[in-house]
Order: structure tokens, then C-alpha cells, then sequence
């Protein structure tokens, strides 16, 4: 009965309005909201996301105004079928974990400000060996990670009762949380009353026990391909502001920070939200740079709201998942490359490997970018400019998605570098 009564599409209950039922010449039903939607992000003769046949045109579709009659008196009931119940629970669960996600976050970096400024006041060094200054947020970490961990249970719920206890372990972290964020606050406002020099001394004494170099290389699983440097640059204060020092002198001393390399793309498909996916770019790679200007929209197009295309090899060695399109800023498609003489094949080349993030084409008209799935030991990727880092399960249940072209960046961005002691 249930099944019947809603789109098959959104899962929402067909109502008179936006919600009303409409009929397709193949004889599917679907809501006018939806179908507004594949009629506007269709490239060509939208077609009926059951059966692929043509649409025909929108407003010459006739209500199915039985099935919204029986629609009416099912809503009467007032009754929702556990499982209904179950799952708007659990994803409003969901919704409130990312919030406080997001607040933690907000947090630690809100504590990393306050550390920095801490160390924009020092001037002299002096000795101390003796003693130790423990790094900021180390509460809120603690938090952070009973979110993680809440996250991963609400996710894999699988009965009403597991929801409820959810609920109840969520109101639980909000309680830790402001008393995390409370108490880590004023061990901060305590150690600005400290001698500022020997804070300094402190942190310069650790970091040349644990510096970053430009040496560090990132590994890439033994599978013989060319290392990629980690860089981090030196952070300093002075005239009363925070400067960051040229790459020709590494960081080896005092603060430092990672270059941003580190990306990530939200997908989703049909209203749902399906994760995250985290890239690691290689950015000596003028492709990687694109990419990174695509996710962020410095130059002007993103990949905000764009749509997959297709699956290369699907349930083969080297499947692919790929996007062919960034949006612009006045809302329209653009396929086109946005820096000229990017890299491809030659030295470039490598081994496809599940994960790696690839261009589609060499042609400066047609863009495109591709996550890979499946390994291909004997295959070619002509130029791979990043690597998946975690989310590789999420591009996985997009490619499962029917129709695939119903997946969609719902958001996008970088990840914020790590700042060093």
C-alpha cells in the first residue's frame, strides 16, 4: 500500500501541488517535483527513470487522480510503518550529529586561533627542560571522536530500539561537549598567564624532536609509483602579523603548516545524501591545481551541482566513475578545460589502482574527472593527479545508484591543512 501511494523517486506520499502524481506515456508515476528535476538536468529528451523511455513534454502530463485520491485516505490513517518511522529518525539523528560535527570543528580551530596568538606574543627563548605544555583541543578531540563513533552506530541502525538508544547516547555528547569546550577554554586562558617565553621555548624544544621536513614523502603502498613530497612551510610572527615563510627554506623549527592538499566532494542521489569522499592531490600536477580550483571556486566554475555522467567498465577491472561537467557561476554547464598545457601520458602514465582520481580526456574542450574502483595491473591511466583517501565505500554506492546521472556534488571544498608545534 505504501509502495503505491509514493514517488518512487523521493519515497514522499503523493499530495495535491508539487507533490501531485503525474503519468508517463510509458505508464510510470512519479511526483511533479521530481520529474521537474530530471526534465532540468537532463542534456537531452528526458527519459522515464524506470524504463528509459521518452517523456514526452511536462505540462501535457495528465494527474493520476485516483492514486491521489487513495493517496488522501492513506495519509488519514495517522500511522507510519515502524520502518518509515525508523529512518526519518535515524536520518534526523544524522542531521543533528553533522551539525555538532561541525561545531566541534568550529571549536578546535577557534582554540588553534587562540594558541597562535598565544605564540604571536612571544619574543625571547630560555630553557625548560624539564617542562611541558600539552597541545590545545585535546578534549575536544575526545568529543570529536564519540561523534564519529555515534555516527557510524545511527548509520548502521537497523531497528527502532537502536535509534532510541542513539538518541539517547547523542544527548549524552552534547552534555560532554559543552563541558569539554568549557574546560579546554580555561586551561588556554590559564596559559596566557605563563611566562609567554618559556611557552615558546617549549614548543621549539618539541618540534625539533618531531619536525616536518620537505623530505617527507608520502608512500604510495608499495606499488612502485613515484613518491609525492608532503611540504610544509614555516609560520612566524612578527610586526604584529602571521607570515609564511618561502618553500626554498623547509620548516624545520617552531610553527608550521601543511600546504593544502587535501580535498573532499559530497555526493548524493535522489534527496539522499550519500557521504563523503576525501582526495589527496598531487599538486606538483597543474591538473591537481585545476581540481583543487574547481572544488574550491577561486576561478569561478565548481563542481557544486554537478552531475555523473557515467560508469567506465562497470563491474570490470579499471571501473570508473566520471563527471564530465562543472557548474558556472550563472547557474549554466561548462565542459571546458580551465588551464591550458595540463599534463598527459608519457611520464605521467601509471597503473590503474582502485582510488586514483583521473582526467577523462587530453582535449582542452572537453573536461572531466573519474574516481577509479577497480584495479587494472596491466591497464593505463594516461595521467592520474590524486588519490582517494577515505570515501572510497561512497563512490562505490553511487556507482550502485540507478541511474547513475541522478548522482550529484552536493557539496565540495578543501580540507583544512594541518598547523604543527
Amino acid at each position: 500500500m505504501e509502495d503505491a501511494v509514493t514517488c518512487a523517486i523521493c519515497s514522499e506520499l503523493y499530495q495535491k501541488g508539487p507533490k501531485e502524481p503525474l503519468v508517463l506515456p510509458c505508464g510510470h508515476t512519479f511526483c511533479r517535483t521530481c520529474l521537474n528535476k530530471v526534465f532540468s538536468t537532463s542534456l537531452g529528451r528526458p527519459t522515464c527513470p524506470t524504463c528509459r523511455k521518452e517523456m514526452g513534454d511536462l505540462e501535457h502530463l495528465p494527474i493520476c487522480f485516483p492514486l491521489l485520491s487513495l493517496s488522501s485516505e492513506y495519509a488519514e490513517f495517522k500511522v507510519l510503518p515502524a520502518r518509515v518511522a525508523m529512518e526519518r529518525m535515524r536520518l534526523g539523528l544524522m542531521k543533528e550529529l553533522e551539525g555538532l560535527r561541525e561545531e566541534v570543528r568550529g571549536r578546535r580551530m577557534e582554540l588553534q586561533d587562540l594558541a597562535r596568538e598565544l605564540v604571536s606574543k612571544t619574543r625571547q627563548v630560555s630553557d625548560l627542560e624539564n617542562k611541558e605544555v600539552e597541545a590545545p583541543g585535546g578534549l575536544v578531540c575526545k568529543v570529536d571522536n564519540a561523534v564519529e563513533g555515534l555516527s557510524t552506530a545511527v548509520h548502521n541502525a537497523c531497528c527502532l530500539e537502536d535509534v532510541l538508544i542513539s538518541q539517547d547516547k547523542l544527548d549524552s555528547i552534547k552534555e560532554e561537549q559543552d563541558q569539554a569546550l568549557t574546560e579546554e577554554a580555561l586551561n588556554i586562558g590559564r596559559r596566557s598567564v605563563l611566562d609567554f617565553d618559556n611557552l615558546y621555548d617549549t614548543m621549539h624544544k618539541k618540534t625539533k624532536e618531531t619536525a616536518h621536513t620537505e623530505q617527507e614523502l608520502c608512500e604510495r603502498g608499495g606499488r612502485g609509483e613515484s613518491s609525492i613530497p608532503v611540504l610544509y612551510a614555516r609560520l612566524d610572527s612578527q610586526d604584529e602579523r602571521l607570515l609564511l615563510d618561502c618553500l626554498a627554506r623547509p620548516a624545520t623549527t617552531n610553527l608550521s603548516l601543511q600546504l593544502p592538499s587535501e580535498v573532499y566532494l559530497e555526493l548524493s542521489a535522489g534527496g539522499r545524501r550519500l557521504g563523503r569522499v576525501y582526495i589527496r592531490l598531487w599538486c606538483h600536477l597543474r591538473r591537481a591545481h585545476q581540481f583543487l580550483a574547481l572544488c574550491l571556486g577561486t576561478l569561478g566554475p565548481s563542481y557544486l551541482g554537478a552531475f555523473f555522467s557515467h560508469v567506465a567498465y562497470l563491474k570490470q577491472p579499471k571501473e570508473t566513475l566520471c563527471c564530465k561537467e562543472y557548474i558556472r557561476k550563472d547557474g549554466s554547464i561548462g565542459t571546458k578545460e580551465l588551464i591550458s598545457d595540463l599534463e598527459w601520458g608519457g611520464e605521467y602514465a601509471k597503473n590503474p589502482v582502485r582510488g586514483l582520481v583521473i582526467p577523462l580526456s587530453k582535449n582542452v574542450d572537453e573536461h572531466g574527472f573519474g574516481i577509479c574502483t577497480r584495479s587494472q595491473p596491466n591497464g593505463t591511466f594516461h595521467c592520474p593527479f590524486g588519490e582517494v583517501v577515505s570515501g572510497l565505500n561512497v563512490v562505490k554506492l553511487a556507482i550502485r545508484h540507478e541511474p547513475v546521472s541522478e548522482v550529484s556534488i552536493s557539496q565540495c571544498g578543501m580540507v583544512v591543512p594541518d598547523i604543527t608545534f
